[in-house]
């Protein structure tokens, strides 16, 4: 476990990145840094926490479950946040002077659990605003296969697009985020991916523990499930912020995960930089 030293990215990479708004990062966490978050991931299981969601639970015993914000209560998380080299290498492709954590999110798909997730923006659903100040370093725990990747639109972060959020449950494309609803004129209509998928240029890429897809907030994005009938898919999506992040709740339908409580409790008022006690700064170049 190699803490605070930091891949060299080249000027390739970086450039890649931010006209495609996503890169796969081959290796950059080593096996300790794997490891000790398996350890975390299977506590989380057993004790769910505050923010727990989940989206399948099947007789035969296959589920997909989320669950944020734990890394107070699970050390091995708040170890890989603060010490790996996850926040210094977002920064670096995003172009940021300085990197805060939003939140860590945690995927467990059991083998076979082919719930899909949406198509979707990230940053429409969070308590958030400002330009390039939002992404997601998404590493998994365990092999993920082609078939079980997440999809990606290459430079879909770059179309100018706010789209109408998605729930992850079954109640489909027209859910709404909560009792008042989303108006859905109120935001950019998302197209049928799914029915005209050669008029998209999808990417997608099959995975090893320690590997590291970096992808921008405003990248459009989906999942396939896991259609591995042997293997979980357990993944670990760190939310980082940005130089120009503000704390933004007034979004019409509300902002999932909510996290007022978190934002009161460091006096944060819509407008504020993120930076503060509750959203901790992580790297600074």
């Amino acid at each position: 476990m190699t803490e605070k030293s930091v891949p060299l990215l080249s000027d390739d990479q970086v450039a890649a990145f931010r006209r495609d708004g996503v890169i796969c990062l081959r290796q950059v966490f080593d096996q300790e840094w794997i490891e000790l978050l398996r350890r975390g991931a299977e506590r989380a299981v057993s004790e769910p926490g505050e923010y727990a969601w989940t989206y399948m639970d099947e007789e035969d015993g296959r589920r997909f479950t989320n669950q944020n914000r734990r890394l107070h209560e699970i050390d091995e998380y708040r170890r890989f946040i603060f010490d790996s080299p996850v926040a210094p290498l977002a920064g670096t492709l995003m172009g940021w002077t300085q990197v805060s954590l939003f939140y860590e999110s945690v995927f467990f798909r059991t083998a076979a659990a082919n719930a899909r997730s949406p198509w979707h923006q990230d940053m429409p659903y969070y308590c958030v605003d400002g330009r390039d100040c939002l992404c997601a370093a998404w590493t998994p725990l365990y092999p993920v296969d082609q078939d079980s990747a997440l999809e990606c639109i290459r430079g879909s972060h770059r179309w100018g697009k706010t789209y109408f959020r998605l729930n992850f449950d079954s109640a489909g494309a027209k859910g709404q985020m909560d009792a008042s609803g989303d108006e859905e004129s109120q935001w950019d209509e998302l197209p049928d991916i799914e029915a005209n998928r050669g008029e998209y240029d999808i990417i997608s890429y099959a995975m090893e523990p320690g590997d590291c897809l970096v992808f921008d907030g405003m990248l459009l994005h989906a999942s396939p499930g896991n259609r591995n009938p042997k293997t979980p898919l357990v993944v670990i999506s760190v939310r980082l912020l940005g130089d120009t992040a503000v704390y933004w709740p007034d979004k019409i339908g509300g902002t999932v995960p909510n996290l007022e409580h978190h934002a009161a409790a460091c006096n944060l008022k819509p407008g504020d930089p993120m930076t503060s006690e509750s959203f901790p700064r992580l790297w600074q170049a």
